[in-house]
């Protein structure tokens, strides 16, 4: 469940944020609320959007005391957005897009469905084509190429880390602010029904951070938070989980913000 509200937040500069027919400063947030979620959260995206992430208890009162505590960093991650806008790509020829962590170059005159080789991405347009065109082709192949490769390493990874529990369900979509989510019940044989949320741009990542995630992800079949048992379950599946993490958070900027618009 999301809504949208208001807050008014005493913004040092009249950019981070829009102005009121009254002349208040006022910045939108996005209240995200789910049963599973305990506690509130803060997020603030690359494009400089900020989200609480509240439990179905917490109402508004609760949520602007919430950003009131935290209003300093809300700001400064805002400001820090708007002063270093994220990666725009080069809708046409020689523009780039990113395929299991390299840099691929976009050109035209390829093959009906696009092919890509020798880090050329070719596709089936031309110079007369709008950005759009060029952007829905390069989603498209995107997609085509990475719901077989996300489900099979899923799959795998999951047939080695996670039995006797089930995967019943692999969901790929683009997605703006997280690279993937678990959820499953226990049924009376002790076992969950999982189902796994994936991002698209899984398939961008290097093959490495790409597993790091799933293994984030497959943690939770045990674990369905963040608490002790969660991280010591993600040691023994990955014990670079770490670094991998600091690396993550370079794609994340990079990435996430191409979903949201």
């Amino acid at each position: 469940m999301i809504h949208r509200v208001q807050f008014d937040l005493p913004l040092p500069e009249a950019s981070l944020a829009d102005e009121t027919p009254a002349g208040r400063r006022v910045i939108d947030v996005d209240v995200v609320r789910s049963p599973r979620r305990r506690s509130l959260a803060l997020h603030v995206s690359a494009l400089g959007r900020v989200e609480v992430r509240a439990p179905l208890w917490a109402d508004t009162r609760e949520v602007a005391a919430f950003l009131d505590r935290h209003r300093a960093w809300v700001l400064r991650k805002v400001a820090d957005a708007r002063a270093n806008p994220p990666w725009e790509p080069e809708w046409g020829e020689g523009g780039h897009w990113f395929w299991r962590g390299e840099s691929v170059q976009l050109a035209g005159g390829g093959a009906r469905g696009g092919a890509l080789a020798d880090g050329v991405l070719a596709l089936p347009l031309s110079a007369g084509h709008t950005a759009r065109q060029w952007r829905m082709a390069v989603q498209a192949w995107h997609r085509r190429q990475a719901v077989p490769l996300l489900e099979s390493r899923a799959q795998a990874l999951f047939g080695e880390h996670c039995l006797p529990h089930r995967l019943k369900r692999i969901d790929l979509r683009w997605m703006r602010a997280t690279w993937g989510t678990c959820a499953g019940r226990r049924g009376a044989d002790g076992r969950r029904d999982v189902t796994l949320r994936l991002n698209l741009w899984l398939a961008a990542l290097p093959p490495v951070l790409c597993d790091a995630i799933l293994l984030h992800e497959l943690a939770h079949v045990e674990h369905m938070n963040h608490g002790a048992g969660f991280y010591r379950r993600l040691a023994v599946l990955n014990p670079q989980w770490r670094e991998h993490d600091v690396a993550l958070k370079h794609w994340s900027r990079l990435l996430f913000p191409l979903a949201a618009r």
